[in-house]
């Protein structure tokens, strides 16, 4: 973007090039504002007139100050700025539409900016009905929610989605409650939620049978031969006790000793 207010055409050669005119320029002239008034300020036929480009609406507006007694003057004024001549409240009006636009692209972009740079929260940007930056915007991971409710609702269910991240990564195994989950009580088995106390019960059975059964097979594998109680008898139901002979398991001590290594 171009800033008007500091850019001049390279063939502008200031009060020298319109003198002749009977005109010199006011103020320091430049291409979002430029006027010029007459150099002999006792000639009403000649009046002050120029234009205003807005900077941040890009609206044009010319105008002019004519003798209100010079109908010449007032023709003249009338091809140039038309109703907008000797009006200075459309001049006002035309400035504190650009301040106020300027206000409003600044609140913008402090908010797009906070907002880019992962801010949660509560943040202001404009508000249209009050011509004001005071509008209440809430961020939740750069979505936006124009109300707490919202806001608070969507961060209640990531509050949620991380702890059951948290659980599950931490491989969890029991039961457990949190607030921004609801009411609902979770029932984890490694990390997973299996929906019910039931299913997490027999998760873990099945998986202290696993256990057992990988005991007894490593026992197996290394040549021993006798009674084998896992855990001293206390093993899962599924999972009894066994004996085990030249890598081969029996079930019950009878079919043991009737084997080669029994009695």
């Amino acid at each position: 973007n171009i800033n008007l207010i500091n850019v001049l055409p390279d063939s502008f050669q200031g009060d020298k090039k319109i003198k002749n005119t009977g005109f010199k320029f006011l103020d320091e002239p430049n291409c979002s504002e430029l006027s010029v008034e007459p150099i002999n300020s006792n000639d009403d036929s000649l009046f002050r007139f120029g234009f205003l480009i807005g900077t941040e609406t890009g609206r044009f507006l010319t105008y002019g100050q004519p003798s209100s007694g010079n109908k010449d003057s007032l023709d003249m004024c009338y091809s140039w700025a038309g109703s907008n001549c000797n009006n200075p409240k459309e001049i006002k009006d035309f400035k504190n539409v650009e301040k106020l636009e300027k206000k409003k692209t600044k609140c913008i972009n402090n908010f797009l900016a906070t907002r880019n740079n992962g801010t949660n929260g509560e943040l202001v940007t404009w508000d249209e009905n009050s011509n004001s930056c005071s509008k209440p915007i809430y961020i939740v991971d750069g979505y936006i929610y124009e109300s707490e409710e919202e806001f608070d609702e969507m961060n209640s269910q990531l509050s949620c989605l991380k702890w059951l991240s948290n659980k599950e990564k931490n491989k969890f195994t029991g039961k457990a409650k949190f607030n921004d989950c609801g009411s609902n009580t979770y029932f984890f088995y490694d990390g997973i939620d299996v929906g019910s106390k039931v299913n997490l019960d027999y998760a873990i059975l099945q998986n202290n049978i696993k256990i057992c059964e990988t005991a007894i097979e490593r026992k197996r594998n290394s040549n021993f031969s006798g009674p084998f109680f896992f855990k001293n008898g206390n093993a899962p139901k599924g999972c009894e006790k066994v004996w085990i002979c030249k890598k081969v398991i029996y079930k019950t001590e009878d079919d043991f000793n009737n084997s080669s290594c029994g009695g």
